[in-house]
């Protein structure tokens, strides 16, 4: 019973083993194996031609994963190969119209009555309603003529008419002098008023001035503060690990070879020597990739251009790698974020 046991857990550790073998040597191929890519351009002048042609190829591991891109538009094609099975394939630009069925026209409506007549159109009757002006019976309403009595007017003795006309007096003299009184409890009003706005624009533009110094005083120190951080050793070491791991990143997705050969022709052959002139100063940094001809009798730009390369997924790895855990960064970053002084 022992003996079955132990050659059951001996199988599982074997199959086990496998597995982490398969996925280390999968981790591994990410890794180190790079992918390649070949790009092909292709501009040429004349009638129907395309403003450009892009052929590119993309592999991986023994062209285990290959990828095809076509272009232009009227000849566009993709496609996506792992192993030999084609997981995307995009087809040609042109429509097949094999498979669409068109629709059959549609019936017209039979206006032909059984007998082999034409059917006429039937009429819409609009009923109309009466009104009641047509009919000769007028709404008939009631004559409001209300009868009013006026009532006979008594003569009004002399002294009521003085006396009322006194009152009337008093009261007009009582009006003017309540009316000034109010007049001037306006105006003191109003004047309390003016300088009460007085003296709060004047608290709203000293304070306004007391936080924009304020707000200068911390910019201020903001910026010392930085300039201390960045003159510091953390700042200095950083950005030389930074520096280098930028450059290797560059370096490994530089092509492996870059050819362009071009013919460039101006409506002034002047433009077309100013070309060739600044090509010239150039040559010595480009010339080993870029071949330029000046074409001095009529306008065009044709040529064809070649890049081909690799790029490898260690070299991102290793550059995340070595940021995420230097120190220098780590405690650069702690006093950018002021958690550390």
């Amino acid at each position: 019973m022992l003996h079955i046991i132990l050659l059951i857990l001996k199988i599982i550790g074997i199959i086990l083993l496998c597995i982490l073998g398969i996925l280390l040597l999968a981790i591994l191929c990410v890794l180190f194996v790079p992918v390649r890519y070949r790009i092909e351009l292709e501009r040429k002048e004349g009638e129907g031609e395309p403003p450009f042609t892009v052929h590119a190829r993309i592999t991986w591991l023994m062209h285990i994963v290959n990828v095809r891109i076509r272009y232009p538009s009227d000849m566009a094609y993709v496609r996506v190969r792992l192993f030999l099975f084609t997981l995307l394939r995009v087809p040609d630009g042109k429509e097949r119209q094999a498979g669409h069925k068109k629709r059959p026209p549609g019936k017209r409506e039979d206006k032909t009555t059984p007998d082999g007549n034409q059917r006429q159109p039937e009429t819409i009757k609009v009923k109309q309603e009466a009104d009641p002006a047509d009919t000769g019976d007028a709404p008939m309403h009631p004559d409001p003529t209300p009868s009013s009595k006026k009532e006979e007017g008594k003569p009004i003795p002399t002294v009521t008419i003085r006396a009322r006309n006194e009152e009337a007096i008093q009261a007009e003299r009582s009006e003017e002098k309540t009316s000034f009184r109010e007049k001037l409890s306006g105006i003191a009003a109003k004047c309390k008023n003016f300088f009460h706005k007085i003296k709060d624009l004047i608290q709203n533009i000293e304070y306004t001035i007391r936080n924009i110094c304020d707000k200068i005083k911390s910019v201020s120190d903001q910026i010392g503060y930085y300039r201390e951080v960045i003159a510091g050793d953390a700042f200095r070491s950083s950005f030389r690990l930074c520096k280098g791991e930028l450059a290797s990143i560059v370096k490994s997705l530089k092509p492996q070879k870059l050819r362009v050969n071009l013919t460039i022709g101006m409506d002034d052959p002047a433009a077309t020597a100013e070309i060739l002139a600044f090509y010239g100063m150039l040559y010595p940094v480009i010339g080993e990739y870029v071949d330029i001809t000046g074409d001095f009798d009529r306008k065009r730009i044709e040529g064809c251009a070649l890049i081909k390369g690799r790029i490898r997924a260690f070299t991102f790895v290793k550059t995340a790698i070595r940021v995420y855990f230097n120190k220098d960064i780590k405690k650069l970053i702690k006093l950018f974020k002021k958690e550390a002084a």
